[in-house]
């Protein structure tokens, strides 16, 4: 996994996030990830509207999150399409 390092966060947004991080539990470091994960899979979601397998792989957790708000489609590398729903999601939908 890369390392990445931020700097001149501004003192407000990091003692945010640290309040944030303390609620959920986590460390600032792991909370911040996990907003950059989802972001990343969001894009990945929102571009063509499908997610590769390579993608649903590498970041599984960040596309369930996605899920947890809206379907994804998965597109395999033979081109069959699978949909993430989340339980509520499918539920509703039976």
């Amino acid at each position: 996994m890369a390392n990445l390092y931020l700097h001149d966060i501004p003192e407000g947004v990091f003692a945010e996030l640290q309040t944030l991080a303390r609620r959920s539990e986590m460390s600032v470091e792991d909370y911040t990830m996990g907003i950059i994960c989802d972001e990343v899979a969001k894009s990945w979601h929102g571009g063509e509207g499908n997610i590769t397998i390579k993608q649903l792989q590498a970041n599984l957790e960040a596309i369930l999150r996605v899920a947890e708000q809206e379907p994804v489609f998965v597109l395999s590398e033979s081109g069959k399409r699978y949909v993430i729903l989340s339980t509520d999601e499918f539920a509703r939908l039976n």
